[in-house]
């Protein structure tokens, strides 16, 4: 008997720590499931993991990543840097706190660095009333172009490892809110050697009701959320179709939603 098989294992403590958060807001954990998974289901088209995809979602504290081809997940990978380790970078670099650092690069970032006029300025005070001078918008291009260059590299490697570095005509569909920094495609493009888009929601399985939650389903930093519910449906075997027709599923998502 042969079996071919992709397990996914999670440091205990951590596991444990969340769903305790859960519980004390008020919540019940009916399972446990990883991000780029949940990410997978509701941002990539059958077609698309037939083809060969890999799905990069750019968190908050990580950076997660799914492999797709013949439409079957061949792997899986987690990585300790995402859109916080960006910010923390700023704010040391220009010696500022980490939330004004946040909101700079919101305004201000570009993840290639060579696409930024070196005349370019930004005003810190903006940002923060106790900050003096300005800083260079390069300087900072250049910051965020080092961090993002690093998840970059945790992908590669991943790939390299599985003999699939630069040959998944899917490319690469990048999700999360890390993901929206302009000019991050043409890094990945860069970096990888593979087509890159920003991946979104899509729209197929939330009927004609998707319009009260059309800004959200555009968003990608909100394709875990989206695919977090679509997961539950499937769990459930609650129907197919417009999902968003069932007044528990409305509710659910308002809890994840801002």
């Amino acid at each position: 008997l042969e079996v071919n098989s992709l397990v996914i294992d999670a440091f205990s403590p951590h596991v444990k720590s969340l769903m305790r958060a859960v519980e004390l807001a008020g919540g019940e954990v009916s399972g446990l499931v990883l991000s780029p998974l949940v990410a997978s289901r509701s941002s990539l088209s059958n077609y698309q993991k037939n083809l060969g995809t890999v799905l990069v979602d750019v968190g908050f504290g990580t950076t997660g990543m799914g492999v797709y081809e013949e439409n079957k997940l061949i792997s899986v990978a987690k990585f300790p840097v995402g859109g916080a380790s960006i910010s923390n970078d700023i704010a040391i670099g220009l010696r500022i706190p980490v939330d004004a650092a946040e909101n700079l690069k919101l305004h201000y970032g570009y993840a290639m660095s060579k696409e930024v006029s070196a005349k370019e300025t930004i005003d810190l005070k903006k940002f923060f009333p106790d900050a003096t001078g300005s800083a260079s918008r390069r300087f900072v291009s250049e910051i965020i172009e080092s961090r993002l260059a690093e998840i970059l590299d945790f992908v590669n490697n991943e790939l390299k490892v599985m003999g699939k570095q630069g040959h998944l005509p899917g490319g690469v569909v990048l999700v999360g809110g890390g993901s929206k920094v302009p000019g991050l495609t043409d890094l990945v493009r860069q970096e990888l050697k593979l087509s890159s888009q920003i991946g979104m929601t899509l729209c197929d399985e939330w009927g004609a009701t998707a319009g009260n939650f059309a800004k959200f389903i555009e968003d990608p930093e909100f394709v875990t959320v989206f695919g977090l519910v679509l997961w539950g449906v499937d769990d459930k075997g609650w129907g197919r179709g417009s999902v968003l027709s069932n007044f528990k599923i409305k509710n659910i998502i308002k809890y994840f939603l801002p």
